[in-house]
């Protein structure tokens, strides 16, 4: 891919073809593109609804794997950086995904992960990797120190009910 400063791009399959979100280094854009072949840069097409995010740094740049569930619900997770980088994450559920149409909705959990104390993720947190491995979700996240320097994995496990992650997680 070619053409922008790509940021950040956010690979998936879905209904036999290959999808990606990719911001800007402005992080004000999210575009679309899908692809029946992974590996061929011009087998790559924009969506026509793309940008799928257009001048709003709160919700265009990506923030983690996009989740495919086995009901074919979609999340996709994006940085929230409209006040500074690495604020939070926010969840974006797909509610339309075809080679013309395009549409989500914000998830009711807001944000799925944010700033909070005064270590390790005092300053920011803006990726997110979950993970279901049977009986719960494990999720690798970043974090931002109180010495606004450096940057800490953290891994969080959520022991609920799958039913319940689905819909109050993500």
């Amino acid at each position: 891919m070619s053409g922008r400063n790509f940021v950040d791009p956010t690979l998936f399959y879905y209904n036999d073809l290959w999808w990606m979100f990719v911001s800007e280094t402005s992080n004000k854009n999210c575009y679309l593109y899908y692809s029946n072949n992974l590996t061929d840069p011009t087998a790559w097409i924009q969506h026509p609804q793309s940008p799928i995010v257009s001048n709003d740094a709160s919700k265009a740049r990506p923030g983690g794997r996009v989740i495919v569930l086995q009901n074919s619900k979609i999340i996709r997770f994006a940085q929230k950086c409209d006040k500074y980088y690495g604020e939070a994450v926010r969840a974006f559920e797909v509610d339309t995904l075809t080679i013309t149409y395009y549409s989500e909705h914000e998830n009711r959990c807001k944000p799925v992960i944010q700033t909070w104390g005064s270590d390790w993720n005092a300053n920011g947190m803006h990726t997110i990797d979950p993970w279901w491995i049977g009986d719960k979700w494990v999720a690798a996240v970043d974090g931002k120190a109180a010495d606004d320097i450096h940057w800490s994995i953290g891994i969080y496990i959520h022991l609920a009910h799958r039913k319940h992650i689905e819909s109050d997680w993500i």
